[in-house]
C-alpha cells in the first residue's frame, strides 16, 4: 500500500500537479484504490522521504477572505515564461476570486496594456463583466500610484468595472493568482516545452481545462466549476455608478500632496482645506485649467475646486477669497 501510494505520488508530479497526501487520497479514490486517511499518507511520505516538512506555511484552520460571488472580484496577474528557444514571454492569467475559476489566459510577448486588455476581453466575453479587478501596480495593469491614468483602468471604468490595486510590497493580496501561478509553472515545467507563443496559448487551454475541474483543498474539495456554479453570478456594473476617471499625464499636471494636520492641502500658491480628518493622507492632484481635482490611493475622484482668479483658499464650501490664519502656502508645484 505504502508502494502504491508512492506511485500515485511521483504520477501527479509527473503530470505537473501537487503531489500532497491530499492529491494523492483523491487520486487514488478517483482510481477505485484504497486509499489511506491523509494523515497517514502525510507520515508514509516523510518516512520515505520524498516530502520536507513545511512549518511556516499558514494553519489549516485559518481563515480565508472570499468573495461572495462569481464575478464580484476578479484578479489578474502574470508571470514569466521562457520558450524552448529561451526567448522570455509572459503568461497572463484572469481568477475568479470566489470560485478560483480562470476565467482567461494569454501567452503574450510582453507583459503591457494591450495583453492585458486581449485577455480581459476573452475572460468577459466568456462569462460577463465583473463588478472590480483587482490587479498589482504594474503599468500595465494600474500605473494609478504612480500618478497616471492607465488605458486599462481607462477601459475597464467604461465598463463600469472598478479597478483596485494591492498594496505595494503585498503580493499576499492577491494570494490566488500568485498560488496558481506556482500551480501553472509546474504543470508547464512537466510538458514539452513550447516552441512558440501559439504552442504556450494551447498548453495554457489545456491547463485551464484540466484545473478547472480539479478538486481544491481551499474549496472543501470541489472543483473551480462546481464552486462557480453553487452561486448566482454578481450582477453586471452600471457603467453610471462609478466615479470620474482617475489622472492622466495626458492633459494634466499630476502631482502628490499629503494633507497636513490642519486637513490642508497646498498646490499652485493655493490652499484646499480638505479637513482635519484627512490629515497624513495622500492625494494624487491633476491641475487642468482652472480645475483642481483631488484622487485618492485608489485612483477614485474625491473632489474638484475649480479655482477662480484672485482666490488663493478653497475651503469645504465656497472660496473666501483669503488664506486662514497662520497657514503658510508651499510655492512648490
Amino acid at each position: 500500500m505504502e508502494d502504491l501510494a508512492i506511485q500515485v505520488r511521483a504520477d501527479l508530479i509527473k503530470e505537473g500537479w501537487d503531489g500532497g497526501p491530499v492529491s494523492v487520497h483523491h487520486r487514488m479514490l478517483t482510481l477505485g484504490l484504497p486509499a489511506p486517511s491523509r494523515s497517514t499518507l502525510a507520515r508514509i511520505f516523510a518516512r520515505r522521504g520524498v516530502s520536507t516538512p513545511s512549518p511556516a506555511k499558514r494553519p489549516r484552520s485559518s481563515l480565508r477572505f472570499a468573495y461572495d460571488a462569481p464575478n464580484e472580484c476578479w484578479q489578474l496577474d502574470g508571470f514569466e515564461h521562457r520558450l524552448a528557444d529561451g526567448t522570455c514571454v509572459w503568461v497572463l492569467q484572469v481568477i475568479d476570486d470566489h470560485s478560483r475559476r480562470v476565467l482567461a489566459s494569454l501567452a503574450a510577448p510582453a507583459e503591457t496594456a494591450d495583453a492585458a486588455q486581449e485577455v480581459f476581453q476573452a475572460a468577459i466575453a466568456r462569462v460577463g463583466v465583473p463588478q472590480r479587478v483587482l490587479t498589482d501596480n504594474a503599468p500595465a495593469f494600474n500605473p494609478v500610484r504612480r500618478g497616471k491614468r492607465g488605458r486599462v483602468e481607462t477601459w475597464l471604468r467604461t465598463l463600469g468595472v472598478q479597478p483596485i490595486t494591492s498594496r505595494i510590497g503585498h503580493p499576499q493580496t492577491q494570494g490566488k493568482a500568485e498560488r496558481h501561478h506556482q500551480t501553472s509553472q509546474r504543470w508547464l515545467a512537466a510538458q514539452p516545452a513550447a516552441k512558440d507563443l501559439q504552442h504556450l496559448q494551447q498548453l495554457l487551454n489545456d491547463l485551464e481545462d484540466a484545473y478547472n475541474q480539479r478538486p481544491h483543498q481551499s474549496l472543501g474539495m470541489l472543483n473551480p466549476l462546481q464552486v462557480w456554479a453553487a452561486t448566482p453570478v454578481a450582477p453586471a456594473p452600471s457603467p453610471d455608478a462609478l466615479a470620474p476617471l482617475g489622472p492622466s499625464t495626458d492633459t494634466d499636471s499630476v502631482h502628490r500632496r499629503t494633507i497636513d494636520i490642519r486637513g490642508m492641502l497646498y498646490i499652485h500658491q493655493m490652499t484646499i482645506n480638505v479637513g482635519t480628518e484627512h490629515a497624513g493622507v495622500t492625494f494624487l492632484v491633476t491641475v487642468h485649467g482652472p480645475h483642481i481635482q483631488l484622487w485618492d490611493s485608489d485612483g477614485l475622484h474625491f473632489r474638484t475646486v475649480t479655482t477662480t482668479p484672485g482666490t488663493s483658499y478653497y475651503g469645504n464650501g465656497r472660496p473666501t477669497g483669503r488664506r486662514p490664519h497662520n497657514t503658510k502656502v508651499s510655492s512648490m508645484s
